[in-house]
């Protein structure tokens, strides 16, 4: 019990609703260490760093990327997003 209070002392609201989500101390952990990608205002904004960091978009195309439609499928094959706050939305890589 020690352990599950030093967790959310340390991470917060992060770290009580990955112990809700997950129903583990030892999952929640490894989850955090191995597959969180960030605190974001939203999964767009993600998909949108992610995409201008690997990929050189001509500027006359930038406007007609639809960040909201690749933040969708991200979530439904690629990762999982917990909501701590007014955009406070932390990223996770699925396993």
């Amino acid at each position: 019990m020690a352990e599950i209070a030093a967790f959310i002392a340390e991470h917060g609201t992060l770290g009580g609703k990955l112990l809700a989500h997950f129903g583990s101390l030892e999952e929640a952990k490894a989850t955090l260490e191995d597959h969180y990608a960030g605190e974001y205002k939203s999964l767009s904004d993600y998909a949108q760093e992610i995409t201008e960091e690997t990929t050189n978009i001509p500027t006359n195309l930038q406007f007609y990327i639809d960040y909201n439609a690749m933040a969708r499928d991200l979530e439904i094959n690629d990762v999982f997003t917990i909501e701590t706050g007014f955009e406070q939305t932390h990223i996770f890589w699925s396993r």
